[in-house]
């Protein structure tokens, strides 16, 4: 099993970290500005990139930590545990982000690797300026 772990420090308080990653409007605004669902344990939210893309069961979702189960989407997503663990310190975030439990590192891997950098950078630009560059605006890295 692979894992893919990116650590960011925020240069703004955990609350609005938080608001960024565990609520509808706030991952709209980094990631992908197609999100359907509700960040409630127990329910799925649903992310287009543009027509498909991942199902994640909100497992927990606390003031400190985030995690969901990939349910639905690209096949080596799937069963994936994403999380996102934040700590803050001198009104500044830190935040240590993982999707666990790859099969293998593939290609596919190694891309998504790479995007959610890309992401955790937006969710950066997102926290700190208010304009994150979520998909469709994000960087690409293919042709």
């Amino acid at each position: 099993m692979s894992d893919i772990v990116h650590k960011i420090k925020i240069n703004t308080p955990m609350e609005k970290v938080f608001d960024a990653v565990a609520t509808t409007d706030g991952l709209k605004g980094w990631w992908t500005e197609n999100v359907v669902g509700e960040s409630l344990e127990g329910e799925t939210l649903t992310f287009k990139f543009p027509e498909s893309g991942p199902g994640m069961e909100v497992l927990e979702v606390t003031p400190e930590f985030i995690k969901w189960k990939c349910v639905e989407g690209p096949e080596e997503w799937k069963g994936t545990i994403t999380t996102f663990d934040l700590e803050e310190a001198d009104g500044k975030t830190e935040v240590l982000f993982a999707q666990s439990g790859w099969a293998e590192e593939s290609d596919f891997f190694a891309h998504c690797n790479t995007k959610w950098a890309v992401f955790m950078l937006s969710l950066k630009e997102y926290c700190e300026t208010g304009k994150g560059k979520a998909f469709p605006n994000d960087i690409s890295i293919d042709d």
